[in-house]
């Protein structure tokens, strides 16, 4: 097996997506990321990170024969979509020391809300461009944010 072909960043391509897909299995996540916060670890798997990942590899190119490589790609490509992740994430869940002009305890109005599985047909044009901005500057936010710890 050559290098592995994951697609640009800002253009994943096919593999990059279905190892994301491979991600969003909690028996995969757990072993790769670790718990959610507030999640009790009730029984562990016993698999390694490298075990897990070979795994995935194997639903990527169920035809691969040399799996310790493509295992290893695929921890690679996991460590680098993580890290990723965390540095755009912090930006995003910064609030900035709150709303100027409002009292601690008031509830805020927010002008508008987009859903976790984005825009519809009545979210405005200006909230539907701005979350196709974000999901070009953070391809895998959408599912990563459901996948890994912060």
């Amino acid at each position: 097996m050559s290098n592995a072909d994951w697609g640009t960043a800002k253009k994943p391509n096919d593999h990059c997506w279905r190892l994301i897909r491979e991600l969003e299995k909690r028996e995969n996540a757990k072993v790769i990321y670790g718990l959610r916060p507030g999640e009790v670890c009730t029984k562990s798997s016993g698999e390694t990170k490298i075990t897990v990942c070979q795994r995935m590899a194997k639903a990527l190119w169920p035809n691969c024969t040399d799996l310790v490589r493509a295992g290893q790609q695929v921890k690679t490509k996991c460590e680098s979509l993580a890290k990723v992740y965390r540095e755009k994430s912090k930006g995003i869940k910064e609030t900035g020391g709150g709303l100027e002009g409002h009292e601690q305890g008031t509830e805020v109005l927010m002008e508008f809300y987009v859903p976790a599985h984005g825009p519809d047909h009545d979210t405005p044009e200006k909230y539907t461009d701005l979350w196709s901005m974000f999901t070009c500057l953070f391809y895998a936010y959408i599912t990563s944010d459901c996948t890994l710890n912060s």
